[in-house]
């Protein structure tokens, strides 16, 4: 199966690795101290949803506990700090 679909993925990874080099290359940023990475085997749509419902994502945030609105296009959604202060909008 590689061998078949390997082909097909190569222009996508070249995208993604030429959009990393772009976005590091004009950042000031500093390398973070924490990645987390989770796989999961599940549908596009259930992971959209759990991506985007305001209860969902404040349970597995890693920063916030708090999310005001669901995350949808042209709405804005804040994302509280414990502290209630705001993290991101």
């Amino acid at each position: 199966m590689d061998c078949w679909v390997a082909p097909f993925l190569q222009p996508q990874a070249k995208a993604l690795s030429d959009l990393k080099f772009k976005l590091k290359k004009d950042s000031k940023m500093s390398e973070p101290d924490f990645i987390m990475q989770t796989f999961i085997r599940c549908s596009q749509d259930a992971l959209w949803t759990a991506l985007m419902q305001a209860d969902d994502v404040a349970r597995y945030h890693f920063a916030c506990n708090v999310l005001q609105a669901n995350a949808t296009v042209g709405q804005a959604t804040d994302f509280i700090k414990p502290d209630d202060g705001a993290m991101l909008r």
